[in-house]
């Protein structure tokens, strides 16, 4: 491949976050005047993004079915959505005829060329970016091993590159984030990103281990980020990407939005450069339009009724959706569909009785219906919660003891028929017990 021929650049982006998808194309533009940017826009108006000097492409332009697209904008929030359809984007790029696609989150800035990173990925087929390139301290600040690899994952999604010899990889993607790009650490599921662990040794690949590279909140401390003569520094090399992951342009002397009740071990208030990084994004963010978007809201936050898709909703829906996908007699009415409005209630149980349940299932039912009220906020969400909507579609719609949901590699095949009197262990994967 000739030197940058065939490399495109992408994100992904709700409408509401189209002010970081307008920052990001146009630092792309600044390093690579001659290669393209597509933004995939996961709802609302695509001429809001028109003119913007990037090609825009719709959940629509993928090639996914309406109804499978209507499951995923049902049982996935955004965060999900949106790396749940990563995986297509980059098909759908490489079938246009591209030799490397490089994906950014849509919360990255550019600081330098890219050219090298789609080479590699044409070259290796994968390139893949870990979180961090040696061990941390044993300091007791954040981030530690346990914090960052052991709990997110060896590698971040939010940067990644595939060329042409990528096609079983991103298949093998594709399927496990169909149903699985779920936001659930504690079923050892973190959306598109724990199956990137497996890639070294299923997949052709290449490690990107430049430290100017994907420097971000778990990895800064690593890394000597300097500002010299109008250009920031990493170990002494020009910086060419940082992840502002949970960065708020409102608060830009905060290196993330949530409080984390362990330091880290740098801070802005500790790091010039890092304290003027931070406040110059904040900056782009605000004059790209950062508080009108995100004003706007999402498109699929609700049902057709208005009853707002929580992750109760959504977590019910997911389950009956992976049930009925195994034969289990489960009715799936579409939460955008207004004629399905009643029944799509009855499903999730808003509005409902627990008749035909029994007083165990009544008990774990309120209290899965308490959890999940409690727990609102993104991220606080006690473990297993959906567990509880896995007992709530067995014991609720299925009649509990008939269908059992078993853990194999496959969820949409996870609900098989269970013989009154079998031992269901019987019909496990030896794998699986």
């Amino acid at each position: 491949m000739e030197e940058s021929a065939g490399i495109v650049g992408c994100t992904t982006v709700t409408a509401s976050y189209a002010a970081y998808a307008r920052v990001l194309a146009a630092r792309w533009r600044e390093f690579h005047p001659n290669l393209p940017f597509c933004v995939l826009l996961l709802d609302g108006d695509p001429s809001a993004l028109t003119g913007s000097g990037f090609d825009v492409l719709r959940a629509e332009d993928l090639g996914l079915s309406p109804g499978e697209l209507q499951v995923r904008r049902a049982i996935y929030d955004p965060f999900e959505l949106a790396t749940s359809l990563k995986s297509e984007l980059l098909r759908t790029l490489l079938a246009q005829g591209h030799d490397a696609v490089v994906f950014l989150d849509s919360d990255t800035g550019v600081y330098g060329n890219l050219e090298d990173v789609g080479v590699a990925a044409a070259e290796h087929g994968v390139a893949l970016s870990p979180h961090m390139l040696r061990p941390p301290p044993r300091d007791g600040l954040f981030p530690g091993e346990v914090d960052m690899p052991l709990r997110y994952g060896v590698f971040n999604s939010g940067f990644i590159a595939v060329g042409r010899g990528a096609t079983g990889f991103l298949e093998w993607w594709s399927d496990h984030v169909s149903r699985d790009c779920i936001d659930d650490l504690d079923s050892g599921l973190h959306v598109d990103q724990y199956w990137l662990q497996s890639v070294p040794a299923y997949f052709p690949h290449t490690i990107l281990l430049d430290p100017t590279l994907h420097v971000a909140h778990w990895n800064v401390h690593e890394r000597n980020l300097e500002y010299a003569e109008g250009e920031y520094l990493v170990d002494g090399a020009p910086l060419r990407t940082f992840h502002f992951s949970g960065f708020d342009p409102d608060h830009p002397d905060r290196l993330h939005r949530y409080a984390i009740p362990i330091p880290y071990r740098v801070e802005p208030d500790r790091s010039p450069a890092l304290a003027q990084l931070l406040r110059d994004y904040a900056t782009q963010l605000l004059e790209a339009g950062y508080r009108e978007s995100r004003a706007l809201g999402y498109a699929f936050a609700r049902s057709a009724s208005g009853l707002q898709l929580g992750r109760w909703e959504r977590a019910v829906y997911r389950e009956a959706v992976l049930a009925h996908e195994a034969g289990a007699p489960v009715d799936l009415p579409s939460p955008f569909d207004p004629r399905d409005s009643e029944a799509f209630a009855r499903l999730v149980d808003r509005g409902g009785t627990d008749s035909g349940l029994s007083p165990y299932a009544v008990r774990r039912l309120r209290d899965a219906k308490k959890v999940y009220a409690e727990h609102a906020a993104p991220g606080g969400l006690p473990s297993g919660r959906f567990a509880l909507a896995r007992n709530y579609v067995r014991n609720r719609l299925l009649g509990g003891e008939h269908w059992l949901r078993l853990p194999t590699d496959r969820s949409a095949r996870e609900y098989r028929p269970v013989a009154d009197g079998a031992d269901p262990r019987e019909d496990t994967p030896p794998a699986s017990r």
